[in-house]
């Protein structure tokens, strides 16, 4: 595992253009760049096709780009995909499309892109001392100011974990540093709500769809230590990973089956049921 996370980006176009990686593709002068001023989503393509759920993470991009006074003027993932799908060739790719804020209030639009590994079938999180707020006006969106989930990471790894588990500042748990919680607890599936101040995942709404379709209880309420002590399976979720059980996470007294959880299939298929129903692109 390695120490940080880094993303690797065997394809790069910028503004339309492709790069080589050889030639410089970005000012050093972005406010992008000094300020951290920009927005992004990530997704998985799959022989050059894009996940089934490219319109709703169009749809958070543009939240995000609202929230952050971003006007992407037409630009977005469904209409641009088709500067970077050409270079995709045969297998799964990470795909991100970053927006920075370039000189003179305008925007930059970037594709990057790498082969994905294989998820893990379980993972371990650390709880973080690291907190969230609630009220935080830029809570749901998904921008590259991310020092503080970058530091809580790299703490996490340094234990053999997969990832942080942030609390809010209130104590409650709101979101990993890159991925949602959800926790069966009593038997239903509780989440933290948006109103805890946690990016709304795209994987984690189609889940909570797929479960309720599926009759499978659900509840958007505050998850505190003293549940996650009781709760008898864990679960993170993101558009890379999809559904990964947690076996254990550290600072909680409580192990959990990770794999070999009796629900995990359960939400995988909630999960795999509600992707079926969407196309990438509006009709």
């Amino acid at each position: 595992m390695s120490k940080y996370r880094f993303e690797s980006a065997d394809v790069l176009v910028v503004d339309g253009m492709v790069m080589t990686g050889k030639q410089p593709a970005l000012l050093a002068n972005l406010p992008g760049i000094l300020r951290g001023e920009g927005i992004f989503e990530t997704f998985l393509a799959t022989d050059g096709v894009p996940t089934p759920l490219l319109r709703l993470h169009d749809e958070r991009l543009h939240g995000s780009a609202e929230l952050m006074g971003m006007d992407l003027a037409g630009y977005g993932l469904q209409r641009n995909f088709c500067e970077i799908q050409p270079l995709l060739g045969a297998g799964t790719w990470r795909v991100r499309y970053t927006v920075l804020r370039a000189l003179e209030r305008g925007l930059l639009h970037m594709w990057t892109a790498g082969a994905v590994e294989a998820p893990a079938q379980e993972v371990q999180l650390l709880l973080s001392k690291f907190r969230t707020d609630p009220q935080n006006p830029l809570a749901g969106a998904k921008t590259t100011s991310r020092a503080h989930f970058q530091v809580a990471h790299a703490k996490a790894v340094e234990k053999g974990c997969f990832d942080a588990l942030l609390p809010t500042i209130d104590g409650d748990m709101s979101e990993c540093t890159a991925s949602n919680l959800l926790a069966w607890i009593d038997g239903k599936l509780w989440t933290p709500s948006l109103e805890r101040g946690i990016l709304g995942g795209v994987t984690r709404n189609m889940l909570l769809q797929g479960c309720r379709d599926h009759q499978i209880p659900v509840c958007e309420v505050n998850i505190w230590t003293k549940d996650l002590e009781r709760a008898s399976e864990v679960f993170v979720t993101n558009a890379i990973i999809g559904v990964i059980p947690v076996c254990k996470i550290v600072g909680v007294e409580q192990s959990y089956p990770g794999a070999c959880g009796p629900m995990l299939p359960l939400l995988r298929q909630a999960y795999a049921n509600a992707c079926a129903g969407q196309s990438p692109t509006r009709a």
